[in-house]
Parts: structure tokens; C-alpha cells; sequence
């Protein structure tokens, strides 16, 4: 699944916290979770959380997430 924050703006903890337990629940079920965003916030929000590169992988487009899917 890729989840791409095309559109927003502003990212808070507990929209982190819920991506966390959907990364989980798509684990458990052999699914995977990339997010795609150009935002700088959005990814200084991730990154300041420390979960940029350990909890999710962000990309820089939607279509370089896809391909990173299959591989």
C-alpha cells in the first residue's frame, strides 16, 4: 500500500501514531507501507520522530514507491 500526501499540509503525532498501526496490521496480514511526499514538513515530521528509514519508507513520488512494491 502506498499512502501519498500529495495533498497535505500538516501531519500530526496522531496521524503518525495511526500510520504506525496500519504498517502494523498490513505486516501481520504479509503487506507492506510506503509513503509518498514531496512536503518538506511532512517529512521533518517523520524524521524528527525518528521514524524516517526505521518505521516507514518515504519517497520522493508516488511512482518510485510503486516500484520500490515490487521489488
Amino acid at each position: 500500500m502506498v499512502i501519498i500526501f500529495q495533498h497535505v499540509a500538516f501531519c500530526s503525532t496522531g496521524v503518525i501514531e495511526t500510520l504506525i498501526r496500519v504498517k502494523n496490521r498490513l505486516s501481520i496480514a504479509g503487506g507492506v507501507l510506503k509513503l509518498s511526499s514531496r512536503n518538506k514538513q511532512i517529512r521533518h515530521a517523520i524524521r524528527i520522530l525518528k521514524c524516517e528509514g526505521v518505521v516507514f519508507e518515504i519517497f520522493g513520488s508516488e511512482s518510485e514507491a510503486v516500484q520500490n512494491l515490487a521489488s
